[in-house]
C-alpha cells in the first residue's frame, strides 16, 4: 500500500494557524468596514454612533465577533472531510483499498471496494478569505454512501508527487475500464 508520509501528523495543527488567520482577518476586516461605514455616516447625517461604539466596547467587539464565528464555522464544515492517505489499486481482484482519516482523529480507517462499485469526481472549492482552495478528486462509494477525497494541493501528498500523480492516473484508467 503507498500512504502518506503525514498519515499520522496531528493535521489539527494545520487546522488550528488556518482558523486563526480567518478569525483576525474577518475581525479585523469587519472592525474597519463597520468603523468606516459608521463614521461616513455619521459625518453625513450629523449621528453620533461611531461615539456609542466607542462607549460600548462590547457591542463593537460583538458587531465584529459575529461575522468571524461565521467564517470560522463555514471553515471548519469546509475542511471537514475524509482525506485519502494510503492508496492500493489490485488489477488481479479488481479491487481499491483506500486508507483514509479525518481532521481530528489520527485513527486509520481502510476500506476495500470494486473498480465497478465506485466513482470519481474532481473537485475544487471556492476561496474564501484566506484560505487556500482544496483540488483534487472524491470518491464516492456507491453502496456505503462514503466520500473519500484525494487532496492534490495541501499538506497530506504534497512531499510525495509522484504517489500523488500515480494516483491519479491509475484513477483514470480503473474509470475508463
Amino acid at each position: 500500500m503507498i500512504t502518506s508520509r503525514t498519515k499520522n501528523e496531528n493535521y489539527l495543527a494545520y487546522l488550528l494557524l488556518e482558523i486563526i488567520m480567518v478569525g483576525v482577518i474577518t475581525f479585523v476586516g469587519m472592525a474597519i468596514i463597520v468603523f468606516y461605514s459608521l463614521g461616513k455616516s455619521d459625518n453625513r447625517r450629523n449621528t453620533d454612533r461611531l461615539e456609542y461604539l466607542f462607549d460600548n466596547p462590547v457591542v463593537f467587539g460583538a458587531l465584529c465577533l459575529i461575522p468571524t464565528l461565521i467564517a470560522v464555522g463555514f471553515l471548519l464544515v469546509v475542511r471537514n472531510r475524509n482525506y485519502i492517505v494510503g492508496y492500493q489499486f489490485d488489477h488481479e481482484n479488481k479491487l481499491l483499498t483506500l486508507q483514509y482519516r479525518g481532521l481530528r482523529k489520527k485513527s486509520l480507517r481502510t476500506t476495500e471496494v470494486a473498480f465497478n462499485a465506485f466513482y470519481s469526481q474532481p473537485f475544487r472549492e471556492r476561496k474564501v478569505l484566506t484560505n487556500q482552495p482544496s483540488k483534487g478528486t472524491s470518491i464516492i462509494l456507491k453502496d456505503q454512501n462514503l466520500q473519500l477525497d484525494f487532496v492534490v494541493n495541501n499538506f497530506i501528498w504534497e512531499q510525495q508527487p509522484r504517489e500523488r500523480v500515480g494516483f491519479l492516473e491509475e484513477l483514470g484508467r480503473v474509470g475508463k475500464g
